[in-house]
């Protein structure tokens, strides 16, 4: 049973208020077509909030199905932490805390400044009330606002998919809008951590693998990082070796899966 659940929310949005990679430190990014996403929504009830990170407060854009009734104006937050404290299930309270964990950090790492605000997430989590069935639901994710290389604002779409087939699968996934990309994080990843092979890296190599993961070639590596291609090079080889892997890729994917990038 998580203790608790409302102070690790709240201390989790905390912290990710003040998180950041390097690459984006002094730079800021606003989506200005945010709302533009009917595209991709999945048919069901929804609703359609902006998150303010800082102020841990949230402005409901669009209700369409449910019975919430809160005023068009910036809302405390623990109005939905209240929520999500009563009626989530209990295992699925520990997976929520992970998955807005784990949103921040791989929406930074996955970021492209040439082409940014391409990836949302998504995840499930389900509901319970007194005397009614289990309701599942999809949540939506899209960054707004990045100030100082800080996710400051992000579009949350929440739907009812309890209709549809679709299970808890404890993951949160990662989806490229424009090339259809995926990646796919396992939100169980603290409880299997024994499973994962230790990796070695120090902080040139992790900034490298954050631009494998981005798609960079080792050209475009050496100009951002300021350094030689000889020297991106030396880095790939020695990281490759020393953790005892394929190739870069396969490093890579093994550093984002345990949340190091």
């Amino acid at each position: 049973m998580l203790v608790n659940f409302i102070e690790q929310i709240q201390e989790t949005y905390k912290e990710n208020c003040d998180y950041f990679i390097k690459n984006l430190k002094n730079k800021n990014f606003i989506n200005d077509s945010f709302q533009n996403v009917n595209d991709y929504i999945l048919p069901g009830k929804s609703l359609k909030f902006l998150i303010n990170v800082k102020d841990q407060s949230f402005i409901l854009l669009e209700n369409a199905g449910f019975k919430f009734d809160v005023p068009r104006v910036p809302t405390s937050m623990n109005i939905l932490f209240y929520d999500l404290e009563n009626y989530l299930l209990e295992e699925d309270k520990s997976i929520y805390i992970n998955a807005i964990d784990v949103m921040f950090k791989k929406h930074l790492t996955l970021f492209n400044e040439q082409d940014p605000f391409l990836f949302r997430s998504s995840f499930i989590f389900r509901t319970k009330k007194d005397g009614e069935r289990i309701t599942s639901y999809l949540q939506q994710n899209i960054p707004v606002e990045i100030i100082d290389g800080r996710i400051k604002k992000f579009l949350c779409i929440v739907t009812d998919i309890s209709h549809t087939f679709v299970e808890q699968d404890h993951k949160i996934s990662f989806y490229n809008l424009k090339n259809k990309e995926e990646y796919h994080y396992d939100l169980m990843v603290d409880q299997k951590q024994e499973n994962h092979t230790q990796l070695y890296l120090s902080n040139r190599e992790l900034e490298i693998l954050q631009y494998v993961i981005k798609g960079l070639n080792t050209k475009d590596m050496a100009k951002a990082l300021e350094i030689s291609v000889e020297t991106v090079n030396r880095h790939r080889k020695n990281m490759i070796k020393k953790n005892n892997k394929k190739n870069i890729i396969h490093l890579a994917t093994e550093a984002f899966k345990q949340n190091l990038i």
